[in-house]
This record gives C-alpha cells, sequence and structure tokens, in this order.
C-alpha cells in the first residue's frame, strides 16, 4: 500500500480540483456509492492509501472506481496513477469526418508505427468501456466493414463519455481524453455549455476544416470526385472556428480581444485529394501530404515545415480568412490528414482498403506543446 492522500486530482470532467483522499468510491457492480468522500481528516487520510500499483489489481479497480463528488462521475481507473490528464475536443462542422479521424488517429496509435523519438512507450484504453466502445462505434464500421461511420449526434444529455487511453513516455503516463463534438453542438452555445461543458475543459483543439467548404479546393476537382451538394453546410471553415473561438471566450470569460490561449490545431481532411487540386503549381511538396507512412521522426521541424506547406496551399486555394486566424490563436498549426485514402460509394462503402494518412501529426503537435513528448 502507497498513502498518496494529499495528491492533487483534477476531475477531467467538471474541472474541479480535490486530493486524492476526498473522493468517495463506487461500485461499477452495484451501481452505488460503496463510500462516502471522507467527513474528517482522519478518514481523509486513510482514503488516501493506494495499491502500489495498477498491474495486477485489474479485477479489484474495475469493480471499485473513485468518483467525483461534483460532478458524480466516475473517475478513469488508473487516475491515482497517471500524472496528467490531457482533454481534446475535435471538432468541426458537419460532414468534416470527426468521427473517422478520431477512429484512424487510435488505430495508428495502437499499430504502434510511430518513431521512436517520440519517446512513446505504450498506449492503451484506461477501461474496458473505452475499449468496447472504440470498437462498437468506430473500429469495427470502418476498419472491419468498411463502412462510413455515422455522424455523431447532438448532445442530449451532459457529460457524454470520452474515449480515455493511457500513454505512457520515458517519464511520465498521461491520459488522453478525446471528446467527438456534433457540428451542431458548436453553433449553440445554449446547447455545448449545458450539455458538453466537459469540452470547455479542453487543453487543446483539434478543428477539422472541411475542404469540400472549399469552393477553391472542390472546384478543381474532377466532376467525379467532388461531393454531394446536400454535404455542403455554406459556412466557411474560417466562420465555424471564429464560433467555436467564440463560444470558449464566451463560456471561459475571455475577452474577445485576447490571443484564444488553447492550441488549436488546423486540420485539412481528405488531403488524399490534393494531388489532384494543386496541379498547376508543380510543387512537389503537396505530393507528400497524402504519405501513409512516418518515414522521418515527426519532430518539431518536420510539424513546421508541414504547417508551412498547409498554409500556402489554404492561400493558393482561396483560404486566407483561415489562415488570418493566425492572428487571434497564440498557438496554432496546420496540417493535412486523411482519415481512410478512399472514397466511399452512394451507399457509404469503402471500395478500397483502409489507409490512414499522416493522423497523429496533429496529436503530438498539441503533446508537444503541452510538453508532454518531445
Amino acid at each position: 500500500m502507497v498513502f498518496d492522500g494529499f495528491r492533487k486530482i483534477i476531475c477531467p470532467f467538471c474541472a474541479k480540483e480535490y486530493r486524492l483522499g476526498d473522493l468517495e468510491m463506487y461500485s461499477q457492480v452495484t451501481r452505488t456509492v460503496i463510500k462516502e468522500a471522507p467527513k474528517n481528516r482522519l478518514e481523509s487520510l486513510w482514503a488516501g492509501f493506494r495499491p502500489g500499483t495498477l498491474e495486477g489489481k485489474e479485477n479489484v479497480v474495475a469493480r471499485k472506481l473513485r468518483r467525483c463528488p461534483n460532478c458524480h462521475t466516475t473517475l478513469p481507473p488508473n487516475i491515482e496513477y497517471v500524472d496528467q490528464n490531457i482533454i481534446i475536443a475535435v471538432i468541426g462542422d458537419g460532414y468534416s469526418g470527426k468521427s473517422h479521424f478520431i477512429a484512424a488517429a487510435i488505430q495508428q496509435l495502437k499499430e504502434g508505427n510511430i518513431p521512436p523519438e517520440i519517446g512513446l512507450l505504450g498506449f492503451s484504453a484506461a477501461s474496458s468501456e473505452t475499449e468496447d466502445t472504440y470498437r462498437n462505434k468506430y473500429y469495427d464500421p470502418l476498419f472491419q466493414r468498411n463502412e462510413q461511420i455515422p455522424g455523431t449526434p447532438i448532445a442530449t444529455k451532459p457529460l457524454d463519455e470520452p474515449l480515455i487511453y493511457e500513454m505512457r513516455f520515458v517519464d511520465k503516463r498521461v491520459n488522453l481524453l478525446i471528446y467527438d463534438a456534433a457540428g451542431a453542438d458548436i453553433r449553440q452555445i445554449d446547447v455545448t455549455v449545458p450539455n458538453k461543458p466537459h469540452i470547455l475543459n479542453a487543453h487543446a483543439l483539434i478543428f477539422l476544416a472541411d475542404p469540400w467548404s472549399m469552393p477553391g479546393f472542390v472546384n478543381q476537382l474532377a466532376h467525379h470526385l467532388r461531393p454531394d451538394p446536400k454535404l455542403l453546410s455554406g459556412r466557411t471553415p474560417a466562420e465555424v472556428l471564429n464560433n467555436v473561438i467564440e463560444v470558449f471566450k464566451r463560456a471561459l470569460g475571455q475577452s474577445r480581444d485576447a490571443l484564444f490561449s488553447l492550441p488549436v490545431a488546423i486540420v485539412v481532411p481528405k488531403s488524399d485529394l490534393i494531388p489532384y487540386v494543386i496541379t498547376r503549381s508543380g510543387d512537389s511538396r503537396y505530393s507528400a501530404l497524402p504519405d501513409t507512412r512516418y518515414r522521418s521522426q515527426l519532430n518539431r521541424s518536420e510539424s513546421e515545415g508541414i504547417h508551412l506547406v498547409v498554409r500556402q496551399l489554404l492561400l493558393e486555394i482561396g483560404q486566407s480568412q483561415l489562415v488570418a486566424m493566425e492572428r487571434s490563436i497564440e498557438r496554432l498549426n496546420f496540417s493535412a490528414i486523411t482519415a481512410t485514402g478512399t472514397a466511399s460509394d452512394s451507399n457509404g462503402k469503402y471500395l478500397q482498403p483502409i489507409t490512414p494518412h499522416r493522423c497523429l501529426d496533429p496529436i503530438f503537435w498539441i503533446l508537444r506543446e503541452l510538453e508532454v513528448a518531445p
């Protein structure tokens, strides 16, 4: 047994801070509180004892979880063993491919095809619930059945569960919490704040700038490659991202004129179509964006190079307003990915194998900005 009762725990769902010994214990089997939060100093000290290691304790941990006394959400089973919780909100307009991106990024992390320079020693689901959700909602439809993942439904209840994964680095262990927000949620602050308050506790944003909303992109494609008109929202990516930032600033009480401080990764999905768009420039850098492998180090220098290439691409296709977001966001990075590497037919079926392209770029840029990864 190890005493860790004075260790500070920040609930990833409501952002309230507690000592480990202040949390109540909850049984997933009976779905009842089996040990209330301590009421005095002695009880708090006793509640601060924990097993010395998580390994070998899976059955106990699965049955007895610590629970936040404020939002009454059960915390990840490994909450007392990790050094930090990193919350990333994946946001974008409808049909931008948020769920497909999440599925592909997690699959790339699970397969472990990551340059050793990143220092990632292990990646695993923090609970069986996360693994079941990922498999049923993301992996099976996309990678097993080669089908489009259904769109994210609008929030109808608070605290939709995130996907929670533990990432083990050389000198730390962190929980990565990934939230998938429906496009309609982010346009309505009265929906976002009551029903998805956890999103406003995010440490960083991944914003998918849908190229279907960029006329300069779509108009250069051959007709058989263009999207169905019903998938076009009429909103530009800059409009959607500005709205997202305004939602965050209003909810967090930040000045409208202040630089937005959270890291924001602006991701252009469907990068497998980029070679069909930028044909007249002849710039060989664009053809490298849909590379399915990480041949290089995936380091800060490479990230900056991709940032400049995608930034130039956006300027060439008339997205100067999106590029101008650099002036209102303190830390911003551009990247280009594709979650599938191929298009689906009219029935939502992919006829070619799913081959994700560079879906880890925005995640590891964020982890470097937050000083988690080198």
